[in-house]
């Protein structure tokens, strides 16, 4: 395994330019990637940069401004992610479909035997915890059986397989190229300064 200070520096591994190429060009090089190896490789830089400068912490001059490039990258080529995360779960339509009243006086039930198990147990009382947690077991299965519960697991799934095939889809040339966007424009101005350092 690389070192992180190799990785990050070689031409090859790294996401960062490290000659004088014209922006446009140098976004033609990531065409037939995916996203998610974007994403990986940004996750070892910023590592990299974490384990230098500490989690949280800014790297100064070129490192620094690697790590602002990278992350525009990131956010350039996965701003339509929410294209496959619309949450319909939680509109209004969803639920009437799917029963959300159920699940929400279930829940309410929950959260009251979930108090019921706290005070019990502050109190001490092993008898009042045994049937504050019996309570709480059961109206947990209740809710995990639940008409909105099932649809929303449903959902979920299905957005996440429109997120792991958006990531792992090849990107083109039109991917890559000005969409007019503010993620666009950032991106390109990172790189100006990265290019500048």
């Amino acid at each position: 395994m690389k070192l992180f200070k190799k990785f990050f520096e070689d031409d090859r591994m790294a996401i960062v330019p490290q000659s004088g190429i014209p922006f446009e060009a140098f976004m033609e090089t990531f065409e037939g990637w995916t996203i998610q190896k974007i994403i990986d490789r940004s996750t070892y830089i910023n590592l990299y940069i974490g384990n230098k400068y500490g989690l949280g912490g800014e790297a100064p001059g070129a490192e620094g401004a690697s790590q602002a490039f990278v992350e525009k990258l990131v956010r350039f080529v996965n701003q339509d992610i929410m294209k496959f995360r619309p949450r319909v779960y939680e509109t209004d339509e969803f639920k009437k479909a799917h029963n959300y009243d159920e699940y929400q006086s279930l829940d309410k039930q929950r959260r009251h035997a979930l108090k019921d198990r706290f005070t019990s147990r502050h109190a001490d009382d092993k008898k009042a915890l045994a049937k504050a947690t019996a309570a709480y077991d059961a109206v947990t299965a209740q809710i995990s059986n639940t008409e909105w519960m099932n649809a929303w697991r449903k959902a979920r799934d299905a957005e996440d397989q429109g997120v792991k095939d958006f990531h792992n889809t090849p990107l083109t040339k039109e991917d890559l190229s000005d969409d007019g966007s503010e993620e666009y424009a950032e991106l390109k101005q990172a790189y100006e300064m990265l290019a500048n350092n």
